[in-house]
Formats: C-alpha cells, structure tokens, sequence
C-alpha cells in the first residue's frame, strides 16, 4: 500500500517532545550529540527541560523540531515504504533528508541559518500570524485584497478547505481579522511565533538564505518530494533548490500537496515528528484514507496496521 511520510514544522513543539526515542535508541542520543556539536546549541536542554518560552525561539525552535523529526525517521523508516514524501514549511527540511536529497548536517546548517535569518527580517512585534479556521481562502483573499494599500497581509499558508493561516504586519492582520468576523469566520487563532513567515516580509531571510542553499550539494531524491512551493512533486535537484529558495517568503500550498498525494492513489498518511498537526489537516481535507502519527515510542505499534 502506498504510503506518504510527513513531517511537521513550527508550531508543533512541545516540551519534552522525542524524549522517549532519545531514552530507548542509541541513535538518537548520537543525532543529538552530533546536532548539538554543529549548533553549539544545548537542544536537550530545550527540548527536554524547557521552558516553552525559549522553545517558542525561531532560532532554537526549527532546529529543535528538525531535530526531532529525523530522530523519529531514523527510529521508523525500515518499517516504512513511503510513496512520496513532504513537510510542512520547515518540515520540508526533514523531507529531502528523509528523501537522500540532503545530508543530515547539510540540512541542519540550513535550518539553523534559515532560523537566525527568519529571526532578524523583522523587528519583533511588528509581525504576526493568525490561524483562519471556518471560511472558503477565496473569501479571505477577497478581504486581504480591498485592505491591499494597508499593507502587507498575505495567506501564508493554505492548510485545508477551510483552514487559512495570515501573515505579515500586525496591524494589518489584525484588520484583514476584524473583517473576517463580519464575513462568519468561526475562529481566529493569533499563533505564538516571532515573525511574519512565508510572507514579503521574509525577503531579508530569503535573500541570505539562497546563498546558502546555492552552496549546498543536493542530490536525486530516491522518492519524490511533494513541496510546498507549487504541491508537486519534484525529483530534479536543481528545481528542488530552487523552490526551497522561494518557500521562505511564498506560500505552503498544504491542501495542494495532499490532494496531490492523494490523487496519485496514496491512502495512507504517516506523520512523523511532534504533535498530530498534519494528521488532522489530512483528515480535513480527503477522505477514506489511514492517518497515523509517530509523536512517542508508545505510537511505534499503530506501524503495524499499515
């Protein structure tokens, strides 16, 4: 049976997330160590002790979740026969390692340069990103498009049928939500983050990262890495670049990367890494499909019915 891995990006961390594969595999506490030496940032610390407020960091969160994202792959992909593979935003990361496109420590530098540039695009608070839960994203376009000379507000991320998320300057998003409510939106999440992501905002980050990824050897994945930039699926490594450059400031075509997946007959949906994210935006989105998450070594037996 075809299989899709997925894994997740900011916004998924939680205190004391992988603590039970550190604890039980060898391998993991070495990627730790190993992740550890090349940030010269204590992620165990972080991740295990907390507080949420630092792990909430760009700069120490996406490492952290890179992190921990690999650490569950590597405990689980003898057991998996993936069809495609994909990530949320930074989750796209741990996909083209998964893949054989990028080496671990080559992806992790990455992350770590793509979270201190994330980080200084823009001063803090002057930002911000709110979830759009209950309205069809024509609706929400129409909105951000009559407050266009406001400012920016774009949709940064299209999660599900009915799922937006905004970014851009506060005060502009905060507008682009009061409208929404005269529009019957059921819910509006402002999200903990410390920057406008996947926005114009993010041209600083984009423009120093590229450099970086140009740099970067990247190799034919051994399956198809369905990506963020356009929901396709993509094997030739120098469009993979390429579109890894453009992901920081364009949107997460999420919906597009499932019904993607989907409509190349893939019903199961297996996500690895923290929280169940992904596995209830799937849910959301198609229908008649296996969805398991991989968050601890407890979850390890649902591996069995796929």
């Amino acid at each position: 049976m075809k299989q899709a891995i997925l894994f997740p990006g900011q916004g998924s961390q939680y205190v004391g997330m992988g603590k039970s594969f550190y604890n039980q595999y060898k391998k993991v506490r070495e990627l730790f160590e190993i992740a550890e030496k090349e940030t010269e940032i204590p992620i165990r610390d972080i991740i295990f002790e907390g507080p949420e407020e630092t792990l909430k960091l760009t700069i120490y969160q996406q490492p952290a979740i890179f992190v921990v994202n690999l650490a569950v792959w590597y405990c689980t992909k003898d057991r998996l026969l993936p069809s495609f593979f994909a990530g949320h935003s930074l989750g796209e990361y741990s996909a083209l390692v998964a893949s054989g496109t990028l080496e671990f420590l080559d992806a992790l530098r990455l992350v770590r340069k793509r979270s201190q540039f994330m980080q200084e695009a823009i001063a803090p608070d002057a930002g911000a990103m709110a979830a759009v839960i209950g309205l069809d994203a024509k609706v929400v376009e129409e909105v951000i498009s009559s407050l266009d000379e406001d400012g920016i507000c774009v949709i940064a991320n299209y999660n599900s049928p009915t799922q937006q998320v905004l970014s851009g300057e506060k005060k502009v998003v905060e507008k682009v939500v009061n409208q929404l409510k005269n529009k019957g939106v059921k819910r509006v999440v402002f999200l903990p983050v410390s920057a406008p992501f996947h926005s114009p905002l993010m041209s600083f980050a984009k423009e120093k990262l590229s450099k970086y990824i140009e740099d970067t050897e990247f190799k034919k994945p051994t399956v198809p890495v369905v990506m963020n930039i356009d929901g396709k699926a993509h094997r030739d490594p120098a469009v993979i670049k390429e579109n890894l450059k453009r992901q920081i400031d364009s949107p997460v075509r999420w919906l597009d990367t499932v019904l993607f997946i989907y409509s190349r007959g893939t019903r199961t949906f297996v996500e690895l890494g923290p929280g169940r994210v992904l596995s209830g935006l799937v849910r959301k989105s198609v229908k008649d499909v296996k969805v398991i998450n991989i968050d601890k070594t407890d979850d390890l037996v649902k591996l069995r019915d796929i």
